[in-house]
């Protein structure tokens, strides 16, 4: 197989190909071809890898679990076996390949041997691991955020909802991706508004810039008062790849800005009172003020009568 294979012409296309490493392998896995991009990609020169068992390419763990084994009969039986995996060079580095082994069969449907194929996909695992932990700290921060975030691909199909949306809305991540957002993101008509939701919206619309204010409905059938904003996400050749719905409760932010504007007003009011009367002469006739009252606990000192030249007080 391997002498016929030398004295072919497929045998030098190969031999310029610099992208994978491709080599014949008798029936048991024993090298018999090897070509420049193997040399370069595993480190082994030709004489040095030709009759030898393929299995060196794998990891002790792989070895020692009779992996390369295993991947030629998965061959011989469907034709053909891939797989994604860690593979050892000659200084006993890694390297992440993507593997091919294609069952090689004469016309009478005889194994003959396989052809293997691989390529050297590190850097692009090594910028798919960048990628999913930048995903990972984006979704970390987007769900520490107070507001509500639904993320929605082209089609209109949810891809993310953050920790807020999901306590608005009642739906999780792993139940919202990949339903519609209006389903999702279940906006009430204006002309089904209760009163205080009509009150709550007119309210925070007032005497402010035009803003997005609707009521929300989530699965349970609870409303929320929103404020939403939303922006499109621009897709390749400029076209719209989707959009992002930003939210928060206007009903909650209210309630809470109640209590808030209360105490701000009471500490005004205290400073005022202490500033006034603090800085107002005192009267004999005027008792302390009420601000400064632990004035009038303090022991008040007596006058001492003056003393003559005698020593003696004089009366």
């Amino acid at each position: 197989m391997a002498d016929s294979f030398e004295g072919h012409s497929f045998s030098r296309m190969v031999e310029k190909v610099s992208d994978y490493a491709i080599f014949l392998l008798d029936r048991d896995g024993a090298i018999q071809t090897w070509n420049p991009a193997a040399e370069a990609m595993k480190g082994y020169l030709k004489h040095e890898a030709v009759g030898r068992n393929f299995s060196m390419l794998y990891t002790q763990e792989d070895q020692q679990r009779n992996h390369p084994r295993h991947n030629l009969d998965d061959a011989a039986a469907h034709g053909t076996f891939q797989e994604s995996a860690w593979r050892q060079r000659k200084d006993g580095s890694l390297f992440w390949a993507l593997v091919e082994v294609i069952a090689i069969r004469d016309d009478n449907g005889e194994l003959e041997g396989f052809c293997k194929l691989t390529r050297d996909l590190t850097n692009l695992k090594q910028l798919q691991e960048t990628l999913a932990a930048e995903k990972e700290r984006a979704e970390l921060t987007l769900g520490s955020i107070a507001d509500g975030v639904v993320s929605v691909n082209g089609a209109g199909l949810v891809e993310y909802v953050n920790r807020q949306a999901q306590r608005f809305t009642g739906w999780s991540q792993e139940e919202a991706k990949g339903l519609p957002v209006d389903r999702v993101f279940d906006i009430v008509s204006p002309g089904d508004y209760s009163a205080e939701e009509t009150r709550l919206a007119q309210a925070e619309m007032s005497g402010k810039p035009p803003r997005t204010t609707r009521i929300l409905r989530a699965r349970d059938g609870t409303r929320h008062v929103i404020e939403a904003r939303q922006s499109e996400i621009a897709g390749k050749d400029g076209e719209a790849g989707g959009m992002v719905i930003v939210f928060h409760d206007v009903g909650e932010r209210q309630g809470m800005e109640k209590p808030c504007a209360t105490r701000t007003a009471a500490r005004t009011s205290s400073w005022q009172c202490l500033h006034t009367n603090c800085a107002t002469p005192w009267r004999r006739s005027a008792p302390p003020p009420s601000c400064c009252r632990w004035a009038s606990s303090a022991p008040s000192r007596q006058r001492r009568p003056a003393r003559s030249s005698s020593g003696r007080s004089s009366t």
